[in-house]
């Protein structure tokens, strides 16, 4: 955790992202089977929250079970299988983070590539947020793979990818808490 020069500081002299590392080495030193870990993330800037992702997954590839509290949502998106929302002491969503997006999806596709996106039947809203990403926003009762076939079949766009395009868990998250009007704790 590149801590070795500060061992003979008293641990309130060091940063608050120095004392953070101290606390994840000393949460993880005895190689636990159950990790409960409260804001791992916070007060680290990007190059020490990188170490502590890589023990965190580490961690997991070994099969060891963490389970941790995090508002750092991005975070959590790619370090955690499962999620839990929680509301005055009570589970509000859960589930695998793959499942809760898909939820929340709101019939959108994105679309990456190169050239121009024509009109498309089944397709109520374009809207071009880069030079090559495009968001699709299709009628209720549209299929995909018709609006991808479309694409390929006209020519005048050459596909790199294309997808659902999911809310990230921070959208979800304002979207719950805009809905019951209060704010909510991540497990």
């Amino acid at each position: 955790m590149e801590l070795a020069d500060q061992h003979r500081q008293k641990i309130e002299t060091l940063s608050r992202g120095m004392t953070q590392k101290v606390q994840v080495i000393a949460a993880v030193l005895h190689q636990p089977d159950l990790l409960v870990i409260d804001e791992p993330f916070a007060n680290l800037d990007p190059v020490n929250a990188q170490l502590v992702r890589e023990i965190m997954l580490e961690l997991r590839d070994q099969g060891k079970a963490v389970i941790m509290t995090s508002h750092q949502l991005g975070l959590v998106e790619t370090l955690c299988d499962r999620i839990a929302m929680i509301h005055h002491g009570q589970v509000v969503l859960q589930g695998s983070v793959a499942e809760v997006r898909r939820q929340f999806a709101r019939n959108i596709l994105h679309l990456s590539g190169s050239g121009q996106v024509d009109y498309l039947p089944g397709v109520i809203h374009t809207e071009r947020r880069t030079a090559s990403d495009w968001y699709l926003t299709l009628a209720p009762d549209t299929n995909p793979q018709t609006i991808l076939k479309a694409i390929v079949s006209n020519g005048h766009f050459t596909v790199d990818r294309f997808d659902m395009a999911l809310p990230t868990l921070d959208e979800i998250f304002v979207q719950v808490v805009r809905r019951s009007g209060q704010s909510q704790d991540i497990v």
